[in-house]
This record gives C-alpha cells, structure tokens and sequence, in this order.
C-alpha cells in the first residue's frame, strides 16, 4: 500500500505481508517520513494505533498517516489517509484508558 499509494514512497511492502502470516494485512504508514509503521492483521487493530497516536500526542499528528490494505497477491488498496483517518480512527477505534 505504502509503495503505490502514498506519494514519494517506493519501497516494496510484499515482504510485510508474507511476515504477517496471513491473505490479507492492513499497512499503516506515515505519509510525512515515508515510512511503514506497522502491519496489522485486522484494520480495527491498524485503527486503534492511529487513535493511540492522536490521543499521545494530538490530532494533528494523527493526520499524518495512511491505512491500506494488501491481499494474499500483493495487491494493494489505500483504505484511508490524513484528516479522514483520523475520523475513521476517531469512530472506530475503542477509546484508550485514561
């Protein structure tokens, strides 16, 4: 996903998820330093990172990052990125405790 969904970014992810185990793994990337963050083995677990980030350290910092998907064939979706992430996040994701 990061590879050809987030300008600027080229390195290949196929090996996140043939590490991941699984057909299908939920990349999260931040869109800023190009770099993949994490794979995830469902998108409500790639969502509660990004809402854990919003609530360390603020929205804004949130709207730097971008959720896809990649199948069992290395194909690749965006599913959500910037400020409709953290919406997404915001709805979606459990509330962490305080």
């Amino acid at each position: 996903m990061c590879a050809t969904s987030v300008p600027g970014y080229e390195q290949s992810t196929t090996a996140s998820r043939l590490e991941a185990d699984s057909e299908i793994v939920f990349e999260l990337c931040n869109t800023r330093s190009r770099n993949l963050l994490g794979t995830y083995a469902s998108e409500d677990a790639a969502l509660s990172v990004v809402r854990q980030l919003a609530d360390d350290h603020g929205r804004a910092h949130g709207v730097r990052f971008a959720i896809g998907l990649e199948d069992a064939e290395g194909e690749s979706r965006l599913i959500a990125t910037g400020e409709e992430l953290d919406l997404l996040a915001e709805r979606r994701a459990p509330v962490s405790p305080q």
